[in-house]
């Protein structure tokens, strides 16, 4: 299954996915796809690592620590 959305891009971004779509004769939304399945395996797991770094209020735990609440 699949939706449709809607989002607004720059001018200039939408001209490059305009060309790459013509130069590969696919279609727009098959770069869309791509871009965001790409964001989503690695940007969004780092972004998520980096905020949680950033959080004083997170716990940080030795190597001891979490072998200890592992089990290990």
């Amino acid at each position: 299954m699949s939706q449709s959305i809607s989002a607004r891009i720059p001018d200039s971004l939408a001209e490059k996915l305009r060309v790459a779509a013509k130069a590969t004769e696919r279609k727009p939304s098959y770069f869309i796809q791509k871009a965001l399945e790409r964001y989503f395996e690695d940007e969004f797991d780092y972004q998520l690592a980096r905020d949680r770094l950033l959080d004083k209020t997170d716990r940080i735990m030795s190597l001891e620590e979490t072998k200890q609440e592992l089990g290990i």
